[in-house]
């Protein structure tokens, strides 16, 4: 009888820990109410934030001053037909040019330099899975990397 009540108290211990850690872990992750990094979506050659872009970029900013070992790479995006008469060149201006934007806005507001990286995108758009219609070509995407990734 006392081998089955040990058995059951530290099976009781163990879920009550892991409960613990799982709810920390929750609590973490969600205390800027942050699911997943944000997209930013423009409109045909605009490149300036919205209020909702700005509210987007608060709360990755409050999520990665929870994580200060994480970087952020910038992925910047440009359609084709966008800029009337717009060649190769100015389609990735413009890409870069949005990235800088919200690169500027996240170090304005003390988040380091030295942890965002941009990356130019716009000649490798991405291939939806089958059965869902592509994303606009014209945004920013947020990737969280481990500093070695950057």
């Amino acid at each position: 009888m006392k081998k089955v009540t040990v058995v059951v108290f530290v099976a009781l211990l163990l879920t009550t820990v892991l409960q613990a850690q799982t709810d920390t872990t929750a609590k973490a992750s969600s205390a800027c109410g942050m699911l997943a990094p944000p997209r930013i979506y423009f409109a045909p050659g605009e490149v300036h934030l919205s209020r909702s872009d700005s509210l987007a970029l608060d709360t990755l900013l409050c999520f990665m001053r929870e994580y200060p070992t994480l970087t952020v790479g910038i992925y910047c995006y440009a359609e084709a037909d966008e800029i009337r008469g717009g060649d190769s060149a100015t389609r990735t201006a413009l890409a870069i040019l949005r990235a800088e934007i919200a690169k500027s806005y996240l170090v304005s507001s003390g988040f380091a330099a030295s942890r965002l990286s941009i990356r130019n995108m716009t000649s490798r758009p991405p291939l939806p899975p089958k059965g869902i219609p592509p994303l606009s070509g014209r945004r920013l995407e947020f990737y969280l990397m481990n500093a070695r990734q950057k």
